[in-house]
């Protein structure tokens, strides 16, 4: 009956060769580069991945090899960041260790097609824990390894993005099993929810979380409506540990991240406006058909014009499966939950646009800390893997009588559906002539009009209604189903993804020597000029850095020295960097010695023309000639030091922070939020040493004609202390965004030391945690086997009722001889 295989182990072993196989197409450009960099074709492979991760990535081995320190706190970035604590870091995920002792150059490509193929076998697994056979998890496994949707944010660079969404189907696994009575798999559950929190990106952990807590929520009360109310009470309880241990398990990583989301620019959260506003339109679901029908990801004509981020695809021919599955085993669990959910998300995908996110911001906590709602659609991917692969289950079963007119339904609905298709594509070339250049009408003619979508359409349909009327030949038709699949998915891939070569992410940047200085002067430049990741490798401190979430009193900085309200491009080094509107006196307080311009600096005021030259910028055609663009450098002949003394303060209760800080003449006094010093005579302004300067500890020696503050030009943080001359004391915030320790007269030795916020704390939790899991692992629950009580709900009943009479009915043409055992079961399955 349908392919059959050997034993579970030799099936999954078959499974997982073709899984890697179906990979190595997807991603075939880097398998026949294995050297160079797997990027996108926007912007010539410019993504997160060339401007955050490779840099991010790299720097615990940088800060160790040249300081000999733990990556505590990078303040070649932004005038001084957290590195732990900043939840894209994801210091503590397993798969991100290697890049200690390897460049991230050389490893991340492959790290993020590793976790493809891993998502791909944790869905095979889920299949079949749900009773699919081995050939069905297959399909449901290539689904989602190649959904267009991880694709495309793989084309992009979401790095962290992709691991997380990796762990989804192994989350429900370890919930189907400890659901089907192994209770060990609740430790295995909170080390999976915690690996995705560790991944580095928040939001897809949060909506796991949550749906798996609807989850949880719909069999506790199915539980309770059965007349199980003990069991639906333990079962509730378990939720509740399981929430606490998942946090305990995370607690090194999520003390620091919750002290640094207070100091972030999204601290207070987000409207609903500005929560759901990169999200799905209407017009996107056209996308269903073909995934570029709005354009690729260099021409995409979308609202936001992010392609990666508000792509509804799934793929054609598994979105027939998908639905072939839903009606063909709606009573089945999970398919008919599965379903509900896919359409629940891909609602909620709508954002703004749309009533559910509305509605679910205004009654679900910690909503309003995200964005782009339309990352659901990796939980949305996920189902319509799965329901394809029910679908194809289907394919492969004996079909019932109901099924069968379920079947017949399915072909007539999708035979309507082509012919809608079909005055779509006269639409699209006749009446839509007349709203030449609109979205709309590009929209429905790459839809409608695309002959690989009506390829994938009719190939799809054919190979299913085939294997219904010739079930001796479904063998055969699931194989070409798989290979459509595979074949679809994989040209979709090659639109998406680009090569980058490696020796064009290795190329000498002649602005790293010009401003190269033993002294800590900032430079200020744009990420294409001097990038993070070179900036950081040869220790040049940044003013800017590309940091998804910034300090927002670094950006209140930035704000009044571009005189922008939204400064946040600014400070991430994507800016128009016109210094002629710069605050001269704040750029000589951020330190700024040396600006790289990509235009000539005439005009530019207080700043001296110091050379010109040329950097190459790779490209991603393949042409060994990078791009050349010119840059001229520019120098401030007179910025402020690092670390200087200053007695007069201002202080900023009840004013603007912006507006002072315009107002402000940083070598006469400084802005203090409260006054810390007695009324004695002030210090004069005089320049302070600086004898060591680490990232995680920074010496100073200063000497005061009176009392005075000690002004460090770098980010105020919680975590930093100091001492003076060996007694501790108080790091205040200055100047809006930096750090000063209040001083006497004298002489003084002031010491900066670094720790996380909740470091220690959370570490001793998390080693307790994770040894109580491993222990709890290891240890063999006497009750293991035993069938727990959510087994008994009504749905199973009913779906055991369905297959008692779906056997009888067969029984009853083939063997009548049978009948009596059948009604035996039939009786014994609903009493």
């Amino acid at each position: 009956m349908g392919l059959r295989m050997g034993p579970r182990k030799y099936q999954l072993a078959v499974a997982i060769l073709i899984l890697f196989a179906v990979t190595g197409g997807c991603f075939h450009q880097l398998v026949r580069h294995p050297g160079d960099l797997l990027v996108g074709p926007q912007r010539d492979g410019a993504n997160d991945l060339t401007s955050y991760f490779i840099a991010s990535r790299n720097y615990p081995r940088l800060c160790w090899d040249k300081f000999g320190q733990w990556p505590l706190w990078n303040p070649f970035s932004s005038a001084g960041v957290p590195f732990v604590g900043n939840p894209q870091a994801a210091i503590f995920y397993p798969p991100n260790w290697p890049c200690w002792w390897l460049d991230a150059r050389d490893v991340l490509s492959w790290k993020l097609v590793g976790h493809h193929v891993f998502a791909g076998i944790g869905v095979y697994l889920l299949c079949r824990r749900f009773g699919f056979d081995w050939f069905s998890g297959l399909v449901g496994g290539v689904c989602f390894l190649a959904a267009p949707t991880l694709i495309a944010q793989t084309g992009e660079g979401h790095y962290a993005q992709v691991c997380s969404a990796a762990w989804m189907p192994w989350a429900f696994l370890c919930y189907e099993r400890f659901r089907g009575g192994e209770p060990r798999a609740i430790a295995g559950l909170a080390a999976v929810l915690a690996m995705s929190f560790f991944a580095g990106h928040v939001q897809e952990t949060y909506f796991l979380a949550v749906i798996l807590s609807a989850w949880w929520l719909i069999d506790g009360v199915n539980m309770w409506r059965s007349g199980d109310r003990r069991s639906a009470g333990r079962w509730m309880l378990n939720w509740a540990l399981l929430g606490v241990g998942a946090a305990a398990l995370v607690a090194v990583d999520l003390l620091p991240i919750a002290a640094f989301s207070r100091q972030a620019i999204r601290s207070g959260g987000l409207d609903s406006s500005e929560a759901g506003a990169i999200s799905l339109q209407w017009i996107n679901l056209f996308q269903l058909l073909n995934p570029f029908a709005l354009g690729g990801p260099s021409t995409y004509g979308g609202g936001d014009k992010l392609f990666w981020e508000t792509l509804c695809s799934f793929g054609i021919v598994p979105l027939e499966l998908a639905i072939f599955g839903v009606a063909s085993a709606w009573r089945r669990y999970p398919v008919g939950r599965l379903a509900v959910f896919c359409l629940f998300a891909l609602a909620f995908a709508f954002g703004s646009h749309g009533p559910v996110f509305s509605l679910f911001y205004q009654f679900v906590p910690g909503l309003s800390l995200f964005r782009v709602p339309s990352r659901i659609l990796y939980f949305g991917s996920l189902a319509i893997a799965v329901l394809a692969a029910a679908g194809m289950n289907g394919l492969m079963e004996s079909p019932s009588d109901t099924a069968s007119r379920r079947a017949r339904w399915i072909g007539r609905a999708l035979l309507v559906s082509l012919a809608g298709g079909l005055m779509g594509v006269w639409f699209a070339r006749g009446g839509a002539e007349t709203q030449a250049g609109s979205l709309l009408a590009l929209a429905v003619r790459r839809s409608f009009g695309s002959r690989t979508t009506w390829l994938w359409a009719l190939g799809g349909l054919s190979l299913i209604l085939a294997a219904r009327r010739w079930p001796a030949r479904k063998s055969l038709c699931a194989t070409a189903i798989l290979a459509l699949v595979a074949i679809e998915l994989g040209r979709t891939s090659d639109r998406m993804l680009a090569i980058l070569p490696d020796a064009a992410t290795r190329l000498t940047n002649p602005a790293e020597t010009m401003v190269a200085t033993k002294e800590p002067y900032r430079v200020l430049a744009r990420q294409e000029l001097l990038s993070d990741a070179v900036a950081w490798e040869h220790a040049i401190h940044r003013a800017q850095g590309y940091d998804p979430l910034p300090l927002a009193r670094t950006v209140k900085f930035f704000s009044a020295l571009s005189g922008k309200a939204d400064a946040t491009s600014e400070l991430q080094g994507f800016g128009s960097l016109n210094l002629g509107m710069y605050d001269e006196q704040l750029l000589d307080l951020l330190n700024v010695r040396y600006a790289v311009l990509s235009h000539s600096p005439a005009g530019q005021t207080g700043l001296i023309p110091s050379a010109q030259a040329e950097v190459h910028v790779p490209r991603i055609d393949g042409r060994p000639d990078p791009a050349i663009r010119p840059y001229f450098l520019c120098k401030n002949p007179d910025p402020l030091p690092r670390a200087f003394v200053i007695g007069q303060t201002k202080i900023i209760r009840g004013l603007d922070p912006i507006q002072a800080l315009i107002d402000l003449d940083p070598r006469e006094e400084v802005l203090m939020e409260s006054e810390y010093l007695p009324p004695s005579p002030r210090a004069e302004f005089v320049p302070a040493t600086i004898v060591e300067y680490t990232p995680n500890r920074v010496v100073i020696d200063a000497e005061l004609t009176g009392v005075g503050y000690l002004v460090l030009s770098d980010s105020w943080y919680p975590g930093w202390t100091a001492t003076d001359n060996g007694n501790p004391t108080s790091v205040l915030p200055a100047n809006i965004a930096f750090r000063a320790v209040p001083l006497s007269a004298g002489k003084h030795r002031v010491v900066f030391r670094f720790c996380p916020p909740g470091l220690w704390i959370g570490a001793i939790v998390s080693a307790i945690a994770w040894l109580g899991l491993i222990a709890g692992l290891a240890f063999r629950h006497p009750n293991r086997g035993q069938v727990p009580a959510t087994q008994h709900r009504p749905e199973c009943l009913a779906s055991e009722q369905v297959n008692c009479r779906q056997k009888h009915q067969q029984y009853r043409k083939d063997d009548p001889a049978q009948l009596d055992l059948v009604v035996r079961i039939a009786s014994s399955a609903t009493t």
